[in-house]
This record gives C-alpha cells, structure tokens and sequence, in this order.
C-alpha cells in the first residue's frame, strides 16, 4: 500500500485471450491459459491445429494448452513449454502428453488467429479457461482462439523484477552441489 501511496508502482499490461466456438456458452477469456483435454476418459484425443487458416499438424495427445506469456511458467510450463516474457507478444502452444515424441511447443505471433479442431470417440471434451472455467462440449468441435482486443492491466511495485522473480522461484543460479554444511 505505502508504494501506491508514494507512486511507487508500474501498470503494466498483459495479452489476455479470448476463445470461441459451437458448443461454448459464451466467449472464454484467459489471463494464462486456455486448455482443451480428454477430460475423465482414459484414451487421447485427435487434435488439428490450424494458425490463421493454414494447416500446422495433426496429432493424437491428452489436449493441448494454449498460453499467453504470463501463463507461460504454469501448466505450460510443466508440459514442457517455454517460458516466455510477459513483454513478448507471442501465443504458445504446448501439447500435452502427445501420442508422438516429435510433436513439440510452437510459439506463434500474438496476432494470429489459432484454430483447433477436437475429434473424440467419447461423448464429450473439455475446454478451460485459466484452470477454472470448464466446459464440455461435444465432439466434433472447433474452437477458435485469438488475443483479446482488451489487455489485462496489472498493478506492482517498482521493486519487482521479472528475472529475479524467475530465479526464485525456479532456483536459477542456484548450484545444488554446495551445501551449508561445508
């Protein structure tokens, strides 16, 4: 509070995403991540991805995660995906658990428009925005995913430093063959 009151702060502002399709109640919006799954069925699911209309892959996987750039050092990450500057204007794609050892992430531009088809032999599958908002929707189904026209704005003190919070958080730096006991 007292770096508010003495102006001590940034307001910085963050992609947010947005997600549609047939079968979603209304648009998804997502902070971090925008994730299609399985869902509670034990076999993968087929996924067809498409950047602005042209063809990237298919692939069979457990669902696919879709972040922005301050969802990069969550599930993301833990998938495998890179962790990305929240300045970056980039999209990521990480798969999650895929069938192939060749499907990999892939970073794509902030303006292009994301598309992926969902093909499922069970009755539904899930699609969530930021850990949170669950839908199950009905195979087939396509979903739409492009940056939002409208930015998170977030609020913190000048004291904060993205690359410092990294190396706490991920223990950069830190050599673990050095011990307090020496």
């Amino acid at each position: 509070m007292s770096d508010v009151k003495t102006s001590n702060y940034v307001v910085e502002e963050r992609v947010a995403l947005v997600g549609t399709g047939a079968g979603l109640p209304e648009p998804l919006y997502a902070i971090n991540d925008l994730v299609i799954d399985k869902g509670s069925w034990s076999k993968m699911i087929e996924l067809t991805v498409f950047v602005d209309d042209e063809y990237v892959t298919t692939f069979s996987a457990d669902g696919i995660i879709v972040a922005t750039p301050t969802g990069s050092t969550g599930y993301s990450l833990s998938t495998g995906g890179p962790i990305v500057n929240p300045q970056a204007d980039v999209i990521t794609l990480s798969p999650i658990a895929p069938h192939t050892l060749t499907m990999r992430p892939l970073v794509v531009s902030d303006r292009q428009k994301i598309t992926i088809k969902v093909n499922s032999q069970y009755d539904t599958i899930q699609v969530s925005s930021d850990g949170q908002r669950v839908n199950f929707i009905k195979p087939p189904a396509t979903i739409c995913i492009e940056k939002s026209d409208k930015p998170v704005k977030l609020v913190h003190s000048k004291k904060n430093n993205y690359f410092e919070t990294l190396r706490k958080k991920l223990f950069w730096g830190l050599d673990i063959r050095q011990s307090n006991n020496s």
